[in-house]
């Protein structure tokens, strides 16, 4: 039997009888409205499957009835099959114009009537059962549109998911292809729990992926902890070179917070590589019918993964190709000639410190100071060659350290030292031998001060090696910083003493780093005032400059000490920071400004 419900309104009683009982025989559910006002609120309460309405009713006709159901969410998709006694064409039109399903004369045969019941309830049940699939459907697409769009572009994930975007192929296109990666991630995570490495991992490439979607990219695989970006296809844009080199900027300059957030949480920093080429690849879906990736095979792919491997941390890496493309208005820190697998001939690359325009990016880049350290460190070194070590190693020594490199004196001539942009595996002889053993990653930058010198630079060196290092070196105040002044020079031995103290205590990761750090920054104070009061005795001509230095390395100093109270034990990021900014500050500013304000007191024969 029947469990479909009827509404049936009419405003003769006789009517309403009649097609009751006929509904009922039928098995049907049926209600009963004498009137419009009673259909309405019938027909909101139940919600019938169908309703049979008739035409002219008092105060209320059937066409303002239908109306007022068409018109309400929660009534309009009832279907209506008006009954009347109105039999001229423009009445049957009107109701159909406003939403009616049929329309039966009467009077009528009540085979008629039950036919075109069923029929359009059975239409109804169609309906729902499309509606259902349609919701089914929409929600799947809602689904695969979440999920392709965590690392593609809305854009993209519409090309995608069209039936041409489906399809096995492809074709030859010129596109501009990005690829990164995190500059010693593997060793590092060889020592991390591994839910500690897929979290630091995830929340890295979490900011990475909305700065590459902001530019408008397609990221076509994560490899490891490295990107590869396609900027071109599936979609292409005018500027897509200068897409990726932006999108390249903004990736380096978001690395901050990112380290800012994972040494809040006790990791140390990470440094990422980037590299760029723009060229002719061919670009679609690659596998079969039932498994398949849209991807890029050519020349161009391997050539950006060439040069990336040849960039160090927070570097950005162009070929020739994309520096063609946007010669106008990228800016160029330096150019260097490689050689790279593949590829007979010498290739140029560009490094990459910012792009004009409409995107306005540069990278902020440090100019590397070194320090001596006080006592020499031997090591030996082998060179690298796609991850294989070198069975020949050369004995060196470490004499000069910077925050993220060192120059090394090579036991051999020039001719047969490592080459530029050489990978190198480190072994230091340090005095403690617990960490002895532990292999340090290098990349060759330049020669060095002297024919079997070169520079270098870490992309992968252990936490307690790098602390050592630290402590290793000492800035010590000698009679060439003095600027004839005994409170001043005195106050400058003080200063190095105290910076020396604090770097034992972080290279031995002791306590009372934070009460050095109190004194220091009263101490400093207490310094400058001493050579401003000076300054304004003699009337010295650079006063404004001299103290604007002093005003900005005391900001400085506070924002360091802020930062470092929030990295709970992060004596690594602290070591650092007082490499780059403090010894810095130290070396360069009694170097040159306290010695140039020295020559002047003695030119004005200036008495204490």
């Amino acid at each position: 039997m029947s469990k479909n419900t009827i509404l049936i309104v009419d405003d003769i009683q006789a009517n309403l009888q009649y097609l009751n009982s006929i509904l009922l025989e039928q098995g049907y559910q049926v209600r009963l409205a004498i009137n419009g006002a009673v259909a309405l609120k019938i027909a909101k309460k139940v919600l019938p499957d169908l309703i049979l309405l008739d035409i002219r009713m008092p105060k209320m006709d059937g066409y303002e009835v239908c109306k007022q159901l068409k018109a309400d969410k929660q009534t309009r998709d009832i279907p209506i099959i008006f009954v009347s006694a109105l039999n001229e064409t423009v009445d049957k039109v009107k109701a159909f114009s406003i939403g009616g399903v049929d329309y039966v004369s009467k009077p009528f045969q009540a085979e008629e009537v039950q036919a075109r019941i069923e029929t359009h309830l059975n239409l109804r049940q169609l309906q729902k059962r499309l509606e259902e699939k349609n919701d089914e459907l929409e929600k799947r697409n809602q689904l695969m549109n979440r999920v392709f769009g965590r690392i593609l572009s809305n854009d993209v994930v519409k090309v995608l998911l069209t039936e041409s975007g489906l399809k096995l192929g492809g074709e030859r296109r010129e596109i501009t292809i990005l690829t990164s990666d995190i500059r010693g991630f593997t060793a590092r995570s060889n020592k991390l729990p591994p839910e500690k490495v897929i979290k630091l991992l995830n929340f890295y490439l979490t900011a990475m992926v909305k700065v590459v979607n902001e530019y408008q990219g397609t990221i076509n695989d994560f490899i490891g902890d490295g990107l590869l970006v396609f900027f071109g296809a599936p979609i292409a844009h005018e500027d897509d070179p200068e897409k990726a080199i932006a999108c390249a900027v903004a990736m380096q300059l978001a690395m901050d917070e990112v380290n800012m957030q994972i040494q809040l949480q006790g990791s140390a920093p990470l440094e990422i590589g980037i590299g760029i080429n723009t060229g002719e690849v061919v670009v679609g879906n690659i596998g079969s019918e039932t498994r398949l990736k849209y991807s890029a095979i050519g020349h161009g792919v391997n050539l950006a993964y060439r040069i990336e491997s040849y960039s160090i941390g927070g570097q950005i890496l162009i070929s020739e190709s994309t520096f063609k493309k946007v010669s106008e208005q990228v800016k160029i820190h330096s150019e260097k000639m490689i050689k790279t697998k593949g590829i007979q001939e010498e290739i140029k690359i560009y490094d990459v410190e910012g792009i004009a325009g409409k995107y306005h990016l540069y990278l902020q880049k440090e100019e590397e100071f070194f320090l001596p350290l006080q006592e020499e460190i031997s090591l030996q070194c082998s060179k690298l060659d796609n991850k294989k070590v070198s069975n020949q190693s050369v004995n060196a020594t470490l004499f000069k350290l910077s925050p993220n490199g060192a120059l090394i004196r090579c036991d051999l001539e020039k001719a047969l030292l490592p080459k530029m942009l050489n990978n190198l595996k480190i072994n230091f002889n340090l005095p403690n031998s617990q960490v002895a053993n532990e292999d340090v990653y290098a990349k060759v930058l330049s020669d060095g001060e002297s024919e079997n010198t070169l520079h270098i630079h870490f992309t992968s060196i252990p936490r307690k090696i790098k602390a050592q290092l630290v402590a290793l070196f000492k800035m010590e105040w000698t009679p060439a910083f003095s600027v004839n002044h005994p409170i001043i020079d005195e106050q400058h031995k003080e200063l190095f003493n105290q910076f020396n103290k604090l770097l034992n205590y972080i290279g031995n990761e002791e306590e009372g780093k934070l009460e050095i750090l109190d004194f220091l920054e009263a101490y400093i104070v207490t310094h400058f005032e001493t050579e401003e009061t000076v300054m304004k005795q003699v009337d010295y001509p650079d006063y404004v400059a001299h103290k604007a230095q002093h005003t900005a390395f005391i900001e400085t100093f506070k924002k360091f000490k802020q930062e470092y109270e929030q990295y709970k034990g992060g004596h690594l990021y602290l070591a650092l920071h007082i490499q780059q900014k403090l010894f810095n500050y130290l070396v360069h500013h009694v170097g040159k400004s306290d010695k140039k304000l020295g020559r002047f007191l003695s030119e004005v024969n200036y008495e204490w």
